[in-house]
């Protein structure tokens, strides 16, 4: 049975079934949410976990050192469940051969803020915004599988936002509204 924390990594496990093809995955650091999710909806479970600290190989065979994956991104499919999304990670995953979202995922990728006015915008973890209207969209670093439209006709009188802090969430504002300046929708995950 899934938990609402284990659903957190629904965008990114849609990722991994999407892309592992016959490879084995590795996680970044282990989280059973994760395993459980992939398991239960994809029959997935992780091959190894990778590390960068050598003591933690003493917690069992599926450790291994994170080095030991160089040059097998046609092996091995590698999820960051955990970590934020890093650019120095990510470089490092690039010089090891690995392209991100084809053969690496981070479960909390970068936060992206879209302009007022953007259009038919899709991403890797299922965010999409259909119209923003007159809304800038901030997407957080845990967005995924939201659905953003705002009808052409409504009226945002300047400085006003759409937030999206977590997973499957939807903002749908139709026809003939008028918003005052400095109006924000936001849509945060509850975690307990």
């Amino acid at each position: 049975m899934l938990y609402l924390d284990a659903l957190k990594f629904e965008p990114v496990a849609n990722i991994i079934n999407k892309y592992i093809k016959n490879r084995k995955l590795v996680l970044l650091g282990d989280s059973l949410n994760l395993r459980n999710l992939l398991f239960e909806k994809y029959q997935i479970s992780p091959e190894y976990i990778a590390t960068s600290v050598k003591s933690k190989l003493d917690k069992g065979k599926e450790y291994r050192m994170l080095s030991d994956f160089v040059g097998k991104s046609d092996e091995f499919y590698i999820c960051i469940p955990y970590l934020q999304y890093s650019e120095e990670m990510k470089a490092k995953l690039e010089s090891y051969g690995y392209k991100e979202f084809k053969d690496f995922a981070f479960a909390y990728h970068q936060r992206k803020v879209l302009p007022a006015y953007t259009k038919d915008y899709v991403d890797e973890y299922g965010n999409k915004v259909i119209s923003a209207g007159q809304f800038k969209v901030i997407l957080s670093a845990m967005a995924g599988n939201s659905i953003i439209n705002v009808d052409e006709s409504v009226i945002s009188k300047g400085n006003s936002s759409i937030v999206i802090g977590g997973c499957n969430s939807e903002i749908l504002i139709e026809e003939q509204c008028v918003f005052e300046p400095n109006v924000h929708f936001e849509v945060f995950l509850i975690q307990r």
